[in-house]
């Protein structure tokens, strides 16, 4: 979602934020993935990155999202797959209590 074309502009104010590059970036939750809640972590090197980092069910875990499974704003694109991501990330889902029916989907 581009900041300039929101139509609620109340929502915008509480949910997207534009970072030093003028990109749009949403503050609170990105996206709901098989389960686990995500959040983009801002950062101001994102121009120079491949991926994005993602906090796990709002604690300190993250996972690194690759920018090829991303729209600009930073939500995943439709019928992306991104289950390698979290195969990967085990250990940081545990840590960050996603159940573990959830973390054996993946």
């Amino acid at each position: 979602m581009v900041f300039g074309e929101c139509g609620d502009v109340e929502w915008c104010l509480e949910n997207v934020s534009i970072n030093s590059e003028g990109e749009d970036v949403m503050k609170k939750l990105q996206f709901e993935y098989k389960g686990v809640p995500l959040h983009l972590i801002n950062r101001k090197d994102y121009k120079r990155r491949n991926a994005k980092r993602y906090r796990l069910n709002d604690t300190n875990q993250n996972v690194w999202i690759p920018n090829k499974h991303l729209n600009l704003d930073g939500t995943l694109k439709e019928n992306e797959n991104i289950d390698y991501v979290f195969r990967k990330a085990k250990r940081q889902m545990q840590l960050a209590g996603i159940s573990e029916q959830t973390i054996y989907r993946f």
